[in-house]
């Protein structure tokens, strides 16, 4: 009994020392660079290492922050919200399989899942967004997926191509709302089948596969509040046991949903996923429908749910399990969508907070710029990389810190938010180890999400491209060029470094913590190769 007593104030006190060793840092880093005497050059090296700092610990705090909301609004920090909700109603539900020439094998399982759940008021509706030509190869495929669809009884509803995924949902609402728009059709109209008039959509990916209870669970959370816009529940990979690639994925998509999803939840401000989620069709109809601009339409159309004074809320039961990348392929082309999108609304939030800036309280402002920012650590991580590079190469200083002082200043901010982030996911069951492997696939990532950041700042668009799915392939070398440029260059930094150490000697601790900075990040970057081949072989 004495342990259950003094074990939320150790919580407590464990994440305040974070924040506040976090913010103690900081400042003695600003202290530092504002008052040494350097080069220009020296002194602008040294703001970009600052700017880099502040990204990395803001990020951290937000983390923090997160664990604070979970503790005081759910009491249990390591237990996800498990309140059932109870309704007399079964409203109408339309299950919404978005496709875009997906193998059919992969949405036949989908169909399947979605056939098979409890909840009895719904209809199922394939949106099949793929372009078909004249080709045999497409007619039969074509034929096959009417088969699949008949058999299971599912709609299939089609459209004139536009917007992706956004555009084929828009348009599928204002069929089903009766507003059809010309080209638009659906395989009920050919068959003895009522359309319902749902009072929500259900969406999932062509990938995800539900459990019998999902509907069961969610709905009655909906109609538990009217102003509930959507509820997004986890997305968790079943592919994981056998696939480097889709156990680091899963593992980042561990920690998303498990601990910042379910803080955002607590203050009715979840942000949509894109799967896994239940649409009120009012809410939608209310915005004008999804974001058909950004290729993260489901991130940007939560923002105009709670500029309309709409609430979402995250529910953290595992409802559905689905497929992961499976090469890296794969997941360049996934991280580069979602960052892409992303940084999108990051950039529309720098205008939004002057124009609109009364639509959000500035909580909501802060988790907003917290998620939408996320895919700038490609440039971070390009500059942790290249500091000591720089200083072990051409005895450029960036920290402008004795090393007594760095150790005083840095050792209990990286302590205390590394137990802190330790802690939190061994309460939860995670190997640190499969963790960790999640953070470095991040980390070697980062030309892909540097290419997003331009893209994003200056308007460049791209077409949306789906993720492959149910094959893995081993890319060429020179697919990693910029990482194993860059593998090679802390190889070097680190041996110039060892030379300098024995001939030169001093600044000693300087040396040895530079040096010991690139061999790290040299086997960092060194995984390119081990998750280029995500079977092991």
């Amino acid at each position: 009994m004495k342990t259950k007593k003094t074990l939320p104030a150790l919580v407590y006190l464990f994440l305040f020392l974070a924040v506040i060793s976090s913010f103690a840092y900081l400042i003695s880093r600003f202290a530092f660079v504002a008052s040494a005497e350097y080069s220009m050059l020296e002194k602008v090296i040294s703001i970009f290492l600052l700017l880099a700092e502040i990204f990395i610990i803001f990020h951290g705090i937000g983390y923090v922050f997160e664990l604070f909301r979970i503790a005081f609004k759910y009491k249990k920090l390591f237990k996800a919200e498990e309140k059932e909700y109870k309704s007399k109603n079964t409203p109408e539900v339309a299950i919404l399989v978005p496709s875009y020439n997906e193998p059919l094998e992969i949405i036949k399982k989908t169909l399947v899942t979605c056939y098979n759940l409890n909840y009895k008021n719904r209809q199922i509706y394939l949106l099949d967004d793929t372009k078909y030509d004249c080709s045999k190869k497409m007619n039969e495929y074509k034929n096959n997926l009417e088969n699949i669809c008949n058999e299971y009884k599912v709609n299939i509803f089609r459209h004139e191509w536009r917007g992706a995924k956004a555009g084929i949902i828009n348009d599928f609402i204002k069929y089903i709302t009766g507003n059809p728009l010309e080209g638009s059709i659906c395989t009920y109209d050919n068959k003895n089948i009522k359309p319902i008039k749902p009072k929500y959509v259900a969406v999932f990916d062509v990938d995800q596969n539900p459990f019998l209870d999902f509907l069961d669970t969610v709905v009655p959370q909906l109609e538990s509040s009217k102003k509930l816009a959507f509820v997004q529940t986890p997305q968790y990979y079943s592919n994981f046991r056998e696939n480097r690639v889709a156990l680091a994925s899963g593992m980042q998509q561990a920690v998303f949903y498990e601990y910042i999803c379910q803080g955002k939840g607590a203050t009715n401000k979840m942000i949509s996923c894109g799967t896994n989620v239940v649409y009120r069709i009012k809410a939608l109809l209310d915005i004008g429908g999804f974001d058909e601009v950004s290729v993260t339409e489901d991130f940007s159309t939560s923002l105009y749910f709670h500029y309309k004074g709409w609430d979402s809320a995250y529910n953290g039961k595992v409802g559905v399990f689905g497929m992961g990348p499976e090469d890296m392929a794969g997941y360049f082309k996934q991280q580069f969508r979602w960052s892409l999108g992303t940084l999108g609304l990051f950039r529309k939030l720098l205008i939004g907070v002057f124009k609109d800036f009364r639509k959000l309280r500035i909580g909501d402002w802060w988790e907003y710029f917290i998620s939408s920012s996320y895919f700038l650590y490609g440039w971070v991580y390009l500059i942790l990389v290249l500091c000591p590079i720089l200083y072990l190469l051409f005895d450029v200083p960036s920290y402008f810190a004795s090393s007594e002082i760095y150790g005083i200043i840095f050792l209990p901010y990286f302590i205390f938010n590394l137990l802190v982030f330790s802690w939190s996911i061994k309460k939860r069951n995670y190997s640190l180890k499969d963790l960790f492997r999640g953070i470095y696939l991040i980390g070697i990532t980062f030309p892909i999400y540097i290419k997003a950041s331009i893209y994003a700042m200056l308007g460049i668009k791209k077409k949306f491209e789906v993720t492959k799915k149910g094959d893995s392939k081993i890319l060429p070398i020179y697919v990693f060029l910029p990482q194993l440029i860059l593998c090679f260059s802390c190889l070097t930094a680190a041996y110039w470094g060892i030379c300098r150490l024995i001939y030169e000697r001093e600044p000693f601790f300087a040396l040895i913590f530079n040096i010991i900075w690139c061999v790290y990040n040299f086997l960092i970057l060194t995984l390119v190769l081990y998750f280029n081949n995500p079977k092991g072989e």
